[in-house]
């Protein structure tokens, strides 16, 4: 994990239960690729 916010986001998820430590890079790297792909719909909608 190279951005801060992915460790910060992996802790509290791993603190509240929801993952398993070891499942937490595949879980934010989903939600980043779903956020990139909802960013770039909207970015085009907009134009």
């Amino acid at each position: 994990m190279n951005d801060p916010r992915q460790a910060i986001a992996g802790t509290a998820l791993v603190a509240k239960g929801y993952v398993q430590a070891s499942d937490i890079e595949p879980v934010i790297g989903a939600l980043l690729t779903i956020g990139s792909v909802v960013w770039s719909v909207a970015d085009k909608r907009v134009r």
